[in-house]
Order: structure tokens, then sequence, then C-alpha cells
């Protein structure tokens, strides 16, 4: 199964949601539209379509619950890919957007109701993967998070389940295991 790039998208913009750090107790009465998210990283064009996708409501692809509101820049000073784009995409993010930029993580938490890094990097592509391998369907997503590694679960209409795990010690290298 191939998934053009405005269904992949918009399936990682679900799964970030789903997978996003705990939501303050005192934001669990808000109404889905007022979930307010942080960006940690703005280093790669993964985060401009990140902020299409929830902050702009006249796309057909739009994912309505949240909105992208602050921003730590971040990036990888000695990685040229990283130093080269960060500040093209920050100044987007900031005057296209008006998504309000923050010195530390810390500030940003305390602007908005959830934030989470993990994912957004490059794991996010084991749950695009597994996501590939199950098709459309899926309707509830969990995280067990530890400081080794995460594990995420998904559930299918049909009753099948998909397990992503993201290894943080130990083993780096990259692999999967399909079981019908």
């Amino acid at each position: 199964m191939k998934l053009g790039i405005r269904a992949r998208l918009l399936i990682v913009a679900l799964v970030a949601i789903a997978l996003l750090g705990s939501v303050p107790e005192q934001t669990s009465s808000r109404t889905q539209a007022e979930l307010r998210l942080g960006m940690i990283g703005l280093d790669t064009s993964h985060v401009l379509r990140f902020i299409e996708l929830l902050n702009d409501p006249s796309r057909p692809d739009h994912v309505p619950g949240a909105r992208v509101v602050a921003a730590f820049k971040g990036g990888s000073p000695d990685m040229e890919q990283s130093a080269s784009r960060i500040e093209r995409f920050t100044a987007e993010i900031r005057d296209k957007w008006k998504v309000e930029l923050v010195g530390s993580i810390e500030d940003l938490c305390r602007k908005v109701d959830a934030t989470h890094p993990d994912l957004f990097w490059y794991g996010i592509h084991s749950v695009e993967a597994l996501y590939t391998l199950m098709g459309p369907g899926c309707e509830s997503v969990a995280r067990t998070h530890t400081s080794g590694a995460d594990v995420v679960t998904g559930k299918w209409k049909d009753g099948r389940i998909g397990v992503m795990r993201g290894i943080r010690d130990g083993d780096r290298s990259y692999g999967a295991v399909v079981r019908a």
C-alpha cells in the first residue's frame, strides 16, 4: 500500500497528536479545539507541514482539535543541514503562522497544553511504517514511555493490534518484526 504525501502527513499529525505528552489536569474540561500545542526543534520542513495541517482550517486535509501556538527553535548547530535551515523555517513559523517563539523548553511548557519531541523526530518513521503495513482504520493509540524506550500501540477497527517499540538505549540498528 503506497500512501501519498498528504495522507502520510495527515497520519503523522494524527499520530503526533495522539502521542503527545500528558495534558495538564486543568485543561481536561476544555473542548478539543482549544488544545494548545508546542513544537520543539524547528530545523526540519516537517514542522511547516504539521503547522499547516493543524493551524489552517481552510485546507481540505486540516486536522481540527489542536493548534500550534508556541515553539522552541532548538536545532543542532554542529549539523550543517540543521543549522542552514533553522532560520528559514523559524521565520515562516513566526511570520506566516504567528507562532510565538520562546527561549527555552521550560518556557514553552508553561504556554502550551501539550508537547513532546520524541516521535516528531525520526521515531515517527517507525510509526509511519507500522501504519503503512496495517492500513487505514486505526481507532486508538496509546503510548508507554520509559527512560530507555517508547512503546506505541494502535488498535484497528477490525481488532488487529499494531505495536512499535523505539529503543533509546542499546542496539541502534533498524528493523521490523511482522507477525500475521
